[in-house]
């Protein structure tokens, strides 16, 4: 749950930066649909082949009548911590690609809707950077491609990163074994050749509506992404196994 809940703070922000901030989508319907129905239904299933954490003795029964399957700490960590870092990750690569445009973070905020894809469709409805940079309505639908395209590798770059550190609740992955569970490997290597046969395939490219993305540029948050998550995750673990008894457990443990 842990895992799978967390993407959905990446797929949902693109629609409300668009629809209440005015800025380019920076991801469509079909490739968060792709991402739902494809990537991450590998990686998710491998979850279930997980052994069993070495402190499980150590957890009293769960009460049916009051312990939930999904927790409010569970519910802030998807959506709260490991989506929210996600999602970052995800608006790095956004601004770093328009930014290889000359599309500067200011012109997105005052675009307004009416650029990335133009509102006219026509030759006519030129967007102008500040720094003096025009783009026809070809070339804008071609960088929201690129930008959609990216976006969408960068959530199953993001999520092949994560699934490693949420295989455990409270032991570290380092002591629990970080290949102990070779599914989970088979999941991601899957995730990553499908994202990659997605946004790459000619012809499939024109039907989700993406473009080759920037793979550096994605390597380069994917980086970031692993390196705070797997921080994030291992200290947050290490304080709930020290200080159990801690009132942030209420939101920190799960």
């Amino acid at each position: 749950i842990a895992y799978a809940l967390a993407h959905l703070v990446p797929e949902v922000v693109p629609v409300l930066l668009w629809a209440f901030v005015g800025i380019p989508q920076p991801m469509g319907s079909i490739l968060t649909l792709c991402i739902d129905l494809l990537t991450e239904l590998a990686p998710a299933t491998s979850l279930a082949f997980e052994k069993a954490e070495s402190l499980i003795m150590q957890v009293p029964p769960r009460n049916v009548k009051t312990d939930k399957l999904t927790s409010f700490s569970l519910l802030f960590y998807s959506y709260g911590q490991a989506g929210i870092i996600l999602t970052a990750a995800c608006l790095f690569t956004y601004f770093q690609v328009f930014n290889f445009y000359g599309v500067s973070a200011s012109d997105l905020f005052s675009n307004n809707n009416q650029y990335f894809p133009s509102k006219s469709g026509t030759d006519d409805d030129m967007f102008v950077t500040s720094s003096g940079l025009s783009y026809d309505a070809d070339t804008q639908n071609h960088i929201l491609s690129v930008i959609q395209g990216t976006w969408y590798l960068m959530i199953v770059c993001g999520q092949a990163t994560h699934v490693w550190v949420c295989r455990t609740a409270t032991v570290s992955i380092f002591e629990h074994g970080i290949f102990g569970n070779h599914y989970t490997t088979y999941g991601v290597a899957i995730a990553l050749c499908l994202g990659c046969f997605v946004v790459y395939t000619p012809g499939l490219q024109t039907i989700v509506g993406a473009a080759n993305p920037f793979s550096l540029i994605i390597f380069e948050a994917t980086l970031l992404c692993a390196f705070t998550l797997w921080t994030y995750t291992e200290g947050r673990k290490w304080f709930t196994r020290n200080y159990r008894n801690h009132w942030l457990n209420k939101y920190l443990a799960w």
